[in-house]
């Protein structure tokens, strides 16, 4: 298939993924999302924090990126001591991290605890506040993270009520380069259209080479009124996780680890939750770490170049 039939062919099936569900009559509507907001201009309870790694490592020519929804961090030193132990885990640059928690009870944030345990340098960015504290992603790296933003997603009513939904966008300083990399945790009772218009503000509008990963929630079912699943063959056209996949081959990334497997041990289902997209970057190797039994998902890795993608980039 020639190029331009390639991207044309990309596109229709883009626009089949923004269609699917709102000719089953199951689409909702979603607020708009804000601007990215820099972290210093952040003020109050959810205010970031963003600390430098303790030491300078090496830049080497690739970058081992994992992405792990934690389920809270309620166990800091048993998720610290899980990756330690882990051979691929142990040799990670940048963690994105969804859903971990703060509390002033606690004396630090968890994710300062975390990032001490590892020797990493991090960025916390909450989302929400919960209880007397905070909930929200992390960035954690061996290298400086640079113009941290955050910024709220769409807003969504799922089963009832709404949650706040944000991503966290980082440079990740590589010597004299630069790359972008945003971190994502989207709604869980969406239909794929919803999801993508979630997702979206959050994946348009960045560098040509850019990192987008987290806990997106894609699913083998569609959701009446965001509330009440009727689950679709995972391996069928309508599985959310390649149709997610499409839209974002659409705006030039690509998907190394679709592949992987499912990423959470739900009984029965073979689900993919968590992903990442890389767009002007080559990526190799990987794996769902699923001995890393400490939370609800389990983490996922790839290894990305830092030479150029041609390949990766002519998809665009």
């Amino acid at each position: 298939m020639a190029r331009s039939d390639r991207r044309l062919d990309l596109l229709r099936r883009a626009a089949l993924a923004l269609c699917l569900v709102h000719g089953a009559g199951c689409a909702s509507s979603v607020g708009p999302a804000t601007a990215w907001q820099p972290w210093e201009t952040i003020e109050g309870r959810l205010r970031p924090e963003v600390v430098e790694p303790p030491v300078v490592y090496p830049v080497g020519e690739r970058l081992r990126v994992v992405t792990y929804n934690v389920h809270y961090a309620k166990d800091v030193e048993g998720i610290a001591r899980a990756i330690r132990q882990d051979p691929a885990l142990a040799g990670l640059d940048v963690m994105l991290v969804q859903e971990i928690r703060s509390f002033p009870g606690e004396g630090s944030s968890r994710s300062s605890r975390l990032a001490a345990e590892l020797g990493l340098g991090y960025a916390y960015a909450p989302a929400r506040e919960f209880d007397d504290g905070t909930d929200g992603l992390a960035i954690f790296s061996r290298h400086r993270l640079e113009n941290v933003a955050v910024m709220q997603l769409p807003r969504v009513e799922v089963a009832g009520s709404i949650q706040h939904r944000a991503a966290m966008s980082a440079d990740l300083v590589l010597g004299s380069q630069r790359l972008r990399v945003v971190n994502v945790h989207l709604d869980t009772r969406l239909n794929v259209t919803t999801r993508i218009e979630q997702l979206r503000p959050a994946a348009i509008d960045l560098p040509e080479r850019a990192i987008v990963g987290g806990d997106f929630n894609t699913n083998p079912a569609a959701w009446i009124g965001n509330t009440v699943p009727v689950l679709l063959p995972v391996n069928g056209d309508s599985d959310q996780a390649p149709v997610l996949d499409d839209y974002m081959a659409a705006l030039g990334y690509h998907c190394p680890t679709a592949s992987f497997g499912p990423t959470a041990p739900i009984p029965v289902l073979q689900v993919r939750l968590d992903s990442i997209y890389l767009r002007g970057l080559a990526a190799s190797g990987g794996r769902v770490e699923r001995d890393v039994d400490v939370s609800d998902h389990w983490p996922v890795w790839t290894d990305v170049s830092l030479e150029r993608s041609p390949e990766a980039v002519s998809a665009r």
